[in-house]
């Protein structure tokens, strides 16, 4: 294609010129300034779709699919092209967010620091120097205040161009050179020759040319080309039908249409598929809205063949080491993952390992990652803690540490309260009560151990105990240095038991007792 080389427009220094692209077939045309050539995609080889809404813009919503907004607005009556704003009042209109001090409309360099910026309030900043000069130093540019009302009262730009008040003054000759042609008067016209568009200029004209399309020509389609590719889509055997919504799979709801659905969709950025989710968060997601204990099926894998099992196979890519995941629902309070069988058949945990042939495989149970076994199931029996080691007897509990007072078993209630804890330092800790000081006499204490106080001068006391029975034995012990009290005997009975002294206590006492059997 030629180049254009355009110094000077119009008589006076002005002028327009404007191409355009409208029309979808016959030859370009110069009118009154505007030069409009007609163009047509020839062949569909990447389809786009999507929809839009009239006068708004369209952009790319994704590699074949267009969109539009409000805030990208083209006044085609007006020729005004608006952003931010739908109702554009000048060639580009910018609005902002509406703050006075937001920023509008900016210029930035490189580095993404601002250099030109315009705010809501029509503040304006240039970060360094505005500088305007001419080829000599009478040509530079000039300001001269403003007037009352808020009109720049005199610039200079050069010899040629000056500005007073709201008037633009423009003096010299008009086009002095186009395209290598320096004629005084020039025109312009439309042609067909060559093989691509093109303009030539010869004397005082300049020709565009745009050759009719073919198979070496890139152009524009003739009348006959044009019938012939208008309407294709009805031409074909099997017309496919419908519409869709972005990220949604296609599937047939009949014989010749296509539709989507959002409980369908592909995450295209992350190569997730999502069957009931709109937004899937792996590879396979898979919801569902059931609900109660049994919920809904959301995964099923049957076998088509009676009496037959089915299962899952899960491989990486060495072909070992399955793994599976599961979050327990809501409703299941303290229950991380439910198995159901039918009519009470067993369920079994199969390693590849031989128990009556002296195999070593084992099965673990590991929180965290495979580094925290809890437990594991061997041939000599269980081991309970961080190991999987083979067990030295049937049940093998390990503690987590060595730390002097950690837990290694603890037996709790369904409210939580301790019953009995062994710790690693060999301590068992029982469920007790004891009684507080100042408190003394008979007391009701329904615990395997505790503590009570003999009141001064006092040598028996009763303890309720719904744990004990006549045939219990119940330790005793002193536990605070007095003088006189000495244990004698502890005497059980069906719901109670009662302590007695050698002699009198001094003062008050505290005594610890210890049910067994």
């Amino acid at each position: 294609m030629a180049e254009i080389n355009i110094s000077n427009l119009g008589g006076g220094g002005g002028g327009t010129l404007t191409l355009t692209t409208t029309g979808t077939g016959g030859a370009s045309t110069y009118v009154a300034g505007v030069l409009n050539i007609p163009v047509y995609q020839s062949a569909l080889t990447n389809p786009v779709t999507g929809t839009g809404t009239a006068t708004r813009v369209a952009f790319w919503d994704s590699a074949s699919s267009v969109s539009s907004s409000a805030n990208l607005y083209w006044d085609d009556s007006n020729s005004r092209l608006g952003v931010g704003t739908a109702t554009p009042g000048a060639r580009l209109q910018v609005n902002g967010t509406g703050l006075l001090t937001a920023t509008a409309f900016a210029v930035k360099d490189s580095g993404g620091t601002d250099s030109f910026t315009v705010a809501d309030n029509g503040n304006t900043s240039v970060r360094g120097v505005l500088t305007v000069t001419g080829s000599s130093a009478s040509n530079s540019a000039t300001l001269m205040g403003r007037t009352s009302t808020g009109e720049v009262a005199s610039v200079s730009l050069g010899t040629n161009l000056s500005f007073s008040g709201n008037t633009l003054n423009a003096t010299g000759g008009g086009i002095t050179s186009l395209n290598g042609l320096t004629a005084s008067t020039q025109t312009f016209a439309t042609g067909t020759a060559g093989t691509d568009f093109n303009i030539s200029s010869a004397t005082s004209t300049h020709t565009f040319n745009l050759p009719t399309a073919s198979a070496t020509n890139r152009g524009a389609l003739s009348n006959t080309d044009w019938t012939t590719f208008n309407n294709k889509q009805n031409a074909l055997t099997n017309p496919v039908t419908g519409t869709g919504a972005n990220g949604r799979v296609t599937f047939w709801n009949g014989t010749n249409t296509v539709s989507s659905n959002s409980a369908l969709f592909w995450d295209n950025t992350n190569n997730r598929l999502g069957v009931g989710t709109a937004s899937p968060s792996v590879e396979l997601h898979v919801a569902g809205a059931g609900s109660g204990p049994l919920g809904r099926t959301f995964i099923r894998v049957s076998n088509s063949t009676s009496n037959s099992g089915a299962g899952f196979q899960l491989y990486n890519s060495a072909g070992r080491y399955a793994a599976a995941q599961y979050t327990a629902p809501s409703y299941l309070t303290g229950e991380a993952f439910s198995v159901f069988t039918e009519n009470d058949y067993p369920i079994y945990f199969t390693t590849n390992g031989n128990a009556s042939t002296g195999g070593s495989a084992f099965i673990a149970f590991n929180i965290g990652g495979n580094s925290n076994t809890v437990c594991s199931y061997h041939t000599a029996g269980i081991t309970v803690g961080n190991s999987t080691n083979a067990p030295t007897a049937r049940l093998d509990v390990r503690s987590a540490g060595n730390t002097s007072g950690s837990d290694i078993v603890n037996f709790e209630r369904l409210d939580g309260t301790d019953v009995l804890r062994i710790r690693s330092d060999g301590k068992n800790v029982y469920l007790a009560t004891n009684t507080p000081a100042g408190t003394t006499g008979a007391q009701t204490i329904d615990r395997p151990s505790g503590t009570v106080n003999f009141a001064a001068a006092a040598s028996a006391l009763t303890v309720t105990n719904a744990l004990c029975t006549t045939s219990s034995i119940v330790f005793a012990t002193v536990r605070t240095n007095d003088t006189t009290a000495v244990i004698k005997n502890v005497v059980p009975g069906a719901g109670s038991f009662t302590i007695n002294l050698e002699a009198a206590a001094t003062a008050e006492t505290s005594v610890g007792f210890f049910i067994i059997n």
